[in-house]
């Protein structure tokens, strides 16, 4: 609506700022196509209104997608068709959005909520998050276990009871892990999580700066409901 027709919340939005909004009279994906974009390979976010001709050019043009499964059910955005972008070559990885908008940074549940509308295999999920991921990103070297790479990985543990029975690692780590499954992450040789704690990382004064700025919004908001009620 914003681009096409200049309607709709965001553009509400965008003139109670001052801001002029001018309809384009075309869709968001065939705007930054003539203007240009599309040619800088870009990563675009969500794409839920994306159809066949809008993924055809992301494709043309080698662009990505980070596809955010879980925050666009929690914001009632609408889907991103997942299917309709594998089949037309579309390269695209799994995102979390953040925590304002999915609840949780747990790339396992946007794999399995991804599913919902494009039947994968575990692997094909695994990959997602990982080589898929980074060919989104225009990383070279990331996303594999090979000579010569990163040396980025994750460990997930298979002692939780949902995790124990499963004969098949890729399924068992699709279908059932958690965030809370990780006992282990490194990043470029370097581990950067182990066990509940991060090396290298004050925990207590990074919680503390955490407790300050949330005060800070709830004292915000509470100034706002104020102001609002008088």
């Amino acid at each position: 609506l914003l681009v096409e027709r200049g309607e709709g919340p965001f553009a509400d939005a965008v003139r109670r700022r001052g801001l002029a909004v001018v309809p384009q009279r075309c869709s968001p994906v065939a705007w930054i196509e003539r203007c240009g974009v599309l040619e800088l390979r870009p990563l675009l976010i969500h794409c839920v209104t994306v159809d066949d001709d809008g993924f055809g050019a992301i494709a043309r043009h080698r662009a990505s997608v980070a596809h955010c499964p879980r925050s666009n059910a929690a914001l009632g955005n609408g889907r991103a068709d997942l299917a309709a972008m594998r089949r037309l070559g579309v390269t695209v990885g799994l995102g979390t959005d953040s925590v304002v908008a999915g609840g949780r940074l747990d790339l396992f549940a946007e794999a399995r909520m991804a599913v919902l509308g494009c039947p994968l295999a575990p692997r094909q999920m695994l990959r997602l998050v990982t080589v898929d991921a980074a060919a989104a990103l225009l990383l070279d070297g990331v996303g594999v276990l090979a000579p010569g790479t990163w040396g980025d990985l994750t460990a997930v543990s298979l002692d939780a009871p949902s995790l124990a029975a499963a004969a098949d690692p890729e399924e068992a780590v699709t279908g059932c892990a958690t965030s809370g499954d990780v006992v282990l992450t490194v990043v470029a040789g370097r581990v950067v999580y182990r066990r509940g704690s991060w090396p290298g990382v004050d925990s207590a004064g990074e919680m503390a700066g955490l407790e300050r700025a949330s005060a800070a919004a709830r004292a915000a908001r509470a100034a706002r409901a104020r102001l609002g009620g008088g």
